[in-house]
């Protein structure tokens, strides 16, 4: 019987790198080291998605996806999706007229490595970004170093030593993204964790953008404001949407231990670090200072249903919405009450005065 243990064996180097996917972003230290003197190289790093025209416009005609939620359950979709953008990406041919590529080839492999979770040579994200730019994201392990067929994870300094050695060490490396960067609005880039990282004990992970998540933020009522909370904030996509279009500055909370590398990754990869007011881990408003009052307060609270509870430890925290989601009627468990809980508690942090004052009274009066 042939052994299956077999390195040559693609199957087996398609499970090897599906376990590396599923096991570095539970890395210890992801997104946790200090960015406030990594904010030039970050902005470097944005800086090559928009002069690439990663935006969503772009990426849907690549793909000839017809919504960014194909990218959500992007394991059963990305060989299509992937072959969507090879179809737009021809060599330029001086002989034919308008020949080239429809799209930047650039743009190609930041959409794979990005949103398809593929892998690219450690050489060629060197080649996207910096050879310092890339370094940093090794060591915030946003991205991960891969070796050899069996898909070996690399840590930062072995690939870092490579980057620096020379081009022939670091051909010998592979590379894949621990998180996915979603294209928001016209230039905001939010990164969250993929849809396969899944919740186990110990780790929750950050909910990627949904349509409900772009709903949510077209929707809010874009008066200037001074200051904003978003309240259960994932990523930070709604509180970062603020600061883009109405609001100065930003508080952040979340339950999830997890939430608030996010953030201050997508703060700091959108130059926006210095518009954060706080950023807290904690119950709702729980978490916050006493007596701390905002112009607006912005929530996308959980909304799977879950009733007694018997998917705790099995779904994302992002989806726990309790016994009935997050809409009205009977068996109103305490896990679905957080939406009450966070209607109850807006009125009395948002300041008196404020035009959403009276807003929120007639929407906390007519939910319950």
């Amino acid at each position: 019987m042939k052994p299956f243990a077999c390195s040559s064996d693609a199957r087996l180097q398609l499970l090897s790198r599906y376990c590396a996917q599923l096991k570095a972003p539970r890395s210890e230290g992801f997104l946790q080291q200090d960015l406030s003197g990594a904010a030039q190289l970050l902005a470097e790093v944005r800086q090559v998605f928009l002069a690439n025209g990663y935006c969503a416009e772009t990426i849907l005609k690549g793909t000839k996806a017809s919504s960014m939620s194909e990218f959500i359950f992007v394991e059963s979709r990305a060989d299509q999706l992937e072959q969507g953008l090879l179809e737009n990406v021809e060599e330029a041919n001086p002989m034919k007229e308008g020949s080239g590529p429809k799209i930047p080839v650039d743009l190609v492999d930041l959409v794979r490595i990005f949103l398809l979770h593929r892998v690219l040579p450690l050489s060629r994200l060197c080649q996207l970004f910096t050879p310092e730019s890339t370094k940093l994201l090794l060591q915030l392990r946003a991205v991960t170093a891969l070796a050899g067929n069996g898909c070996r994870m690399v840590e930062p300094e072995e690939a870092m030593a490579a980057i620096d050695a020379n081009s022939f060490s670091c051909g010998a490396f592979f590379v894949m993204s621990n998180v996915a960067i979603w294209p928001v609005e016209e230039d905001l880039l939010i990164a969250t964790d993929f849809e396969q990282t899944f919740s186990s004990e110990g780790l929750e992970p950050v909910m990627y953008i949904s349509e409900d998540s772009l709903a949510l933020a077209a929707a809010a009522p874009r008066h200037p404001v001074s200051s904003v909370l978003d309240i259960c904030c994932g990523s930070g996509v709604q509180g970062l949407v603020a600061l883009r279009s109405y609001a100065e500055r930003a508080s952040f909370v979340d339950l999830n231990p997890r939430s608030p590398h996010f953030v201050r990754f997508n703060l700091a990869l959108n130059c926006m670090t210095q518009k954060a007011e706080g950023i807290y881990e904690g119950n709702l408003y729980n978490a916050l200072p006493q007596g701390r009052r905002f112009d607006a307060v912005l929530a996308n609270p959980p909304f799977v249903p879950n009733p007694q509870g018997i998917a705790s430890g099995a779904g994302a925290m992002f989806g726990n919405g309790g016994d009935s989601g997050g809409a009205a009627g009977a068996g109103r468990g305490w896990k679905w009450r957080v939406l009450q809980q966070i209607l109850q508690g807006a009125a009395q942090h948002v300041l008196l005065g404020s035009p959403r004052k009276q807003a929120l009274t007639m929407a906390f009066q007519g939910f319950f």
